[in-house]
């Protein structure tokens, strides 16, 4: 259960993220305060990386570098994350 719960909020996170910077062009501490403050798989360094991005492009590429979209799913698949689409 902790992990279904922990891989949601990773994935939740990732998505805001994606989202604020690409649709609505949010600054890191407007960000911050849409992502929920805790972390499973994810730590505190990547997303404070992808927050701080100044672009989708370059938090796309953070996550591809580093395999969040990896990370982001629990089962083995890259879901929804998969480097292309959230």
């Amino acid at each position: 259960m902790l992990e279904s719960v922990g891989v949601a909020i990773d994935t939740l996170n990732l998505q805001w993220i994606y989202r604020a910077k690409r649709y609505y062009g949010m600054k890191a501490a407007d960000v911050y305060a849409l992502i929920i403050p805790v972390h499973y798989r994810l730590n505190l360094e990547q997303v404070k990386r992808m927050a701080e991005a100044e672009s989708t492009e370059e938090m796309l590429n953070f996550a591809k570098r580093n395999q969040v979209w990896k990370i982001s799913a629990g089962n083995g698949k890259t879901g929804i994350w998969n480097g292309s689409a959230v």
